[in-house]
């Protein structure tokens, strides 16, 4: 790991800012850098508006992130690993939804970049990106 400074682009966050509505914007002025030796821990709420810098430095910052959530925000059991991809491909898309092929919300049940599970499930879907955080939203929501 490396240590994170305000210019190789160091975690920045918006102090307060969990205590404010959703879909707000901020400018990089708005946040302070979270500036940190190698080894140390930054500890905040998934609420709190944080995001990486712009990396300024000739150097790769090199980081470590562990996301906890709390138990009650997954099933029992695992459907989407318990039901074979070949069959799972041939289900209605409500009901991979209610296994679990869905994001729950921006960084909730997510495949490796950010990508939405029914992307994976059914290979389409760039490799490397956010996906189309609206649709799946509006597919989060659809009644049954």
């Amino acid at each position: 790991m490396t240590d994170f400074t305000a210019s190789n682009g160091g975690t920045r966050l918006v102090p307060g800012s969990h205590l404010l509505e959703d879909r707000r914007e901020f400018a990089e002025g708005d946040s302070e850098p979270a500036e940190m030796p190698a080894g140390s821990v930054l500890l905040y709420t998934g609420s709190l508006y944080h995001g990486a810098g712009a990396n300024r430095s000739d150097g790769v910052r090199y980081g470590l992130n562990i996301t906890y959530a709390v138990s009650w925000l997954r099933q029992e059991e695992n459907q989407y690993l318990s039901v074979p991809h070949e069959i799972a491909r041939e289900l209605p898309e409500p009901l991979l939804r209610l296994m679990g092929y869905a994001r729950g919300a921006y960084a909730l049940g997510y495949v490796d970049d950010l990508r939405d599970p029914l992307e994976v499930l059914h290979g389409s879907g760039a490799a490397t990106s956010f996906g189309d955080l609206v649709a799946a939203t509006a597919r989060a929501r659809t009644p049954l």
